[in-house]
């Protein structure tokens, strides 16, 4: 009986396990939001061209000849190898993987792939031959290095390194202007090898492009002037401003491993290669381009198949994508919730827009009991409608099928060729559009998050950290309402670096994305998760408006996002702009769990704010009512200035006018609309920056070399949930990396798994921790090392810790193996940093810098790292342009 009894309690626990699991599951399943795209696996894909798409390749086999090859020495590597261009183009879009079903054979014997292998001492590796070279990275020229660009006087030419090309035709892009276009326009001539490529009257700064034919090879180029055309009189010295050069060849590059201690023979053997080309197909490559491309890593995205979700780029939006090329269907199966919503974008990549074709045909189709309804169709032609080249929204209510069990089909159908195939579902999603409707995801806590980052706004110019200007009362209203941390700082003086820590909650060590530097080709490892990530997995819908530039796509900053948006140059990133951006999202996902990030330029330089923001702050004889600072030191070549008192204060003013344009434009009216929706009490909203500015403190201007407070003490604001901790501040060091981990914990979200190097605050909030925290902030410069390698090397790095203050400086002049310059401040007495305690408090320094240690040790180590230098994308130039970075 025993026995029986014991098998009945086991089968009886089997059973509850099972229903409790298949609960879980059906929950999981009918949980709101639906987010078809993470719900999207191979049993939904009724049909896609993606399926079977290997059917259009076939295989080619080609010999080497071993009298084509020449020696080449990637930038990203210390590895020499013997190079030829490939016959076709090599089907791969990762240069660390092999491209589709390649081989290299030498005598018959398959020579292994080593990707950027630096131990492997043979085999074979790949390439496309782009080449960007970075005149102001070069340490010949440092005398003449500004900022992102040289400034090259007359006769005096700048010399590459050694550039190693293919036969062929190459093309050359040289990014250049005039040191003064209104004055005079630099006769510049350009050679390869001391022989001249071209000369070109260059005035205004851009691109200047041509193509050349070349023998394979070693080459190197040098470009400068001896002449000028002369626009006006003028006494000042000719320069040419150099920003960098573009080097690419429409060639692939086979590359084979040069064994240690062979010079100049070539490989010795037979050499062939096989390899898959695409059939002469120009839509089939495009479809193979993109599935092989723009992967959807987010957390909670769930399986990929096929690759069929992407994560791309149309205009200034990335998004979510279920890449639908005709003829495509995606069927689902689901429980329709009450008062449901069905959004979602759709339209063609930007690629279509202009090749010839005669559209996609988009339908939704509903089933339910035996019957569909035709939820939604359109036919869309960018190339014969040029206003149809966009990215189009719509929604549909789906309240009449409340509590029902209906199928949904997503459908894209070819008009009459397949010419014009790159359609897209973006983010498509139910969701309940009231807070009547009900749901089984035990986690839908209806608290909404917003993130905003004021760049360049300092600490100590708000009116609730002291500041005598009433540059805030917006800002300051939001800190009485929530927890203000008087002492927080970032860990970076440069924007992309500091916003990256900001989402990632991770030392820019630890992310890798060191420095402003858009030409290394830095982007943020997929295996890194960010905070958008985390509200993903937990089903929040994710969203952020940002103003570009340093926080392009093109660096990874998307990831965890459904929706990222980069306000244009042309929309001038304005704060009025931002709002409306913004309560339209929030006004469409107000009922859900939903994260918003934002971000703005606004407060950065130029400083123009509009009327009356433009004098609110000066006085009546200022000299300027809107000032570049940039351009000023443009001007001054570079050099630091040093301005009259009346003008660094007018600077100010004008700065100050843009954080009370900020705080009344954006802050003010997203308050006020979060209480008119009534979901301001249910909201968190933190307020932030990445980094400060400089106006002459220590001799320095705006925010790109040093560690001081004037840079690196930024504002945190954090409201939370029904105002709780209202009024309360936190006089403890805190650090942004810590910003993550502490919304994290407010909302119970689980991760512990994760690797952060910062850590929730809320055990500070509730005075269960008592101790300031460390905080590290770290400069770093790009540099080519003696082998031509692109690197970054540490400049700079400081300690904030218990009241005091340690930085670090390596001067450039001394970067290897020299001591650093150290300053010691006392903060609680000296918080301006006027008083270098360095020589006078010796044990207190040594024991700073055994703090600092291990921080500075890692950070060393970058110096052996090498970057791929990439392409700078057309619109984040013109972003940065707006911004001052180029110009």
């Amino acid at each position: 009986m025993r026995k029986i009894i014991k098998a009945f309690c086991k089968s009886s626990f089997l059973i509850i396990f099972l229903i409790i699991l298949l609960m879980v599951i059906s929950c999981k399943k009918d949980r709101m939001p639906f987010r078809f795209i993470d719900n999207l696996s191979r049993k939904n894909v009724i049909q896609s061209p993606l399926i079977n798409l290997s059917e259009q390749l076939k295989k080619v086999e080609e010999k080497l000849k071993t009298e084509e090859f020449f020696l080449l020495k990637l930038n990203q590597e210390k590895n020499t190898y013997w190079a030829i261009p490939a016959p076709f183009p090599l089907l791969g879009e990762d240069e660390s993987k092999p491209p589709e079903g390649m081989k290299v054979i030498n005598n018959n014997q398959e020579l292994k792939f080593i990707g950027s292998s630096q131990k492997a001492s043979t085999g074979w590796n790949w390439t496309r031959m782009k080449q960007v070279i970075q005149p102001e990275i070069y340490t010949d020229y440092k005398e003449f290095a500004y900022k992102d660009w040289i400034i090259l006087p007359k006769d005096k030419y700048f010399k590459s390194h050694d550039l190693y090309l293919p036969q062929g035709e190459v093309n050359f892009k040289i990014f250049a202007g005039s040191g003064k276009g209104t004055l005079y326009s630099p006769e510049v001539k350009i050679f390869l090898d001391n022989n001249l490529l071209k000369s070109i009257i260059i005035n205004p700064r851009k691109i200047y492009n041509f193509n050349h034919n070349v023998k394979s090879g070693k080459h190197q180029i040098k470009i400068g002037f001896q002449t000028t055309k002369l626009l006006a009189p003028h006494n000042e010295k000719e320069n040419l401003i150099l920003e960098n050069i573009q080097i690419s060849s429409a060639k692939d590059l086979i590359l084979i491993k040069r064994p240690p201690g062979n010079k100049k023979k070539k490989p010795p053997g037979n050499y062939k290669a096989i390899y898959s080309i695409l059939k002469e197909n120009q839509t089939f490559q495009r479809l193979y381009q993109i599935q092989n491309g723009f992967h959807l890593l987010d957390l909670g995205s769930g399986e990929n198949p096929y690759f069929i979700k992407k994560k791309v780029r149309v205009d200034n939006q990335t998004l979510n994508t279920i890449f639908a090329p005709p003829d495509s269907c995606f069927q689902f199966q689901l429980k329709i919730p009450e008062s449901a919503i069905l959004d979602f974008k759709y339209g063609l990549l930007k690629e279509a827009w202009t090749k010839k074709g005669d559209g996609v045909k988009f339908e939704i189709i509903l089933y339910e009991n035996g019957h569909q309804t035709l939820l939604f169709s359109k036919n869309l032609n960018p190339f014969g409608r040029s206003k149809e080249r966009k990215v189009f929204t719509e929604k549909i209510d789906l309240s009449a099928y409340k509590n029902k069990k209906v199928k949904i089909s997503f459908i894209t159908n070819k008009n009459k060729t397949i010419v014009n195939d790159l359609s897209c579902w973006f983010n498509p999603v139910i969701f309940q559009n009231t807070l009547t409707g009900t749901s089984s995801d035990k986690s839908n806590r209806k608290i909404n998050i917003i993130m905003i980052s004021l760049d360049t706004l300092r600490a100590d110019h708000l009116g609730c950290f002291g500041y005598h200007r009433n540059t805030s009362p917006n800002i300051d209203e939001l800190a009485a309402d929530s927890v203000l941390f008087e002492r927080c700082y970032s860990h970076s003086p440069l924007t992309l670096p500091s916003h990256m820590s900001m989402l990632t909650s991770l030392y820019p060590v630890s992310h890798k994305l060191y420095d402003n530097s858009s030409e290394a080709g830095l982007e943020l490892a997929p295996d890194i998760n960010t905070l958008a990530d985390y509200f993903r997995e937990n089903n929040y819908l994710t969203g952020a408006i940002t103003g570009g530039g340093w926080l392009s796509a093109k660096f990874g900053f998307p990831k965890g996002f459904d929706f990222y948006l980069e306000n244009t140059r042309e929309m001038n990133d304005y704060p009025e702009n931002l709002f409306k951006q913004a309560k339209n999202w929030i006004n469409t996902y107000k009922n859900q769990n939903f994260f918003l990030f934002l971000h703005t330029y606004e407060i950065h330089g130029p400083y123009s704010p509009p009327s009356p923001y433009n004098k609110m702050f000066s006085p009546e004889d200022a000299k300027w009512e809107a000032v570049d600072p940039y351009k000023i030191l443009q001007e001054k070549e570079g050099k630091i200035p040093e301005l009259t008192n009346k003008e660094r204060n007018n600077l100010i003013s004008l700065y100050d006018g843009e954080i009370r344009y900020t705080d009344e434009c954006l802050i003010k009216p997203i308050i006020k609309m979060l209480k008119e929706i009534n979901i301001y009490n249910k909201t968190i909203i933190i307020l932030t920056s990445d980094h400060g500015e400089e106006f002459y403190e220590h001799q320095g201007w705006l925010h790109f070399d040093t560690l001081y407070e004037e840079v690196l003490h930024i504002p945190l604001i954090i409201k939370f949930p029904k105002s709780q901790y209202r009024k309360k501040r936190i006089r403890n060091i805190t650090r942004e990396i810590d910003i993550g981990p502490t919304i994290l914990d407010i909302l119970n979200i689980n991760f512990s798994g994760s690797h952060f190097d910062g850590s929730s605050l809320l055990k500070m909030i509730k005075n269960e921790e008592k101790e300031s925290r460390l905080s590290i902030g770290y400069k770093f410069i790009p540099r080519y090392d003696n082998q031509h390698h692109y690197i970054f090397l540490l400049q700079r790095i400081s300690a904030h810790t218990k009241g005091y203050k340690l930085i670090l400086n390596e001067r450039e002049s001394k970067l290897e193996g020299s001591p650093f310059d150290i300053e010691l401040f006392d903060l609680e007495n000296d918080p301006k940093e006027q008083n270098n305690l360095a020589t006078k408090e010796t044990k207190l320094k040594q024991r700073l810098v055994e703090i600092i240690r291990p921080y500075y040790l890692e950070a060393k180590k970058t110096k052996n790292k090498i970057y791929q230098k990439g392409k700078i994308r057309k619109e984040l130039e013109e972003r940065l342009k707006a911004l001052g970075y180029i110009k």
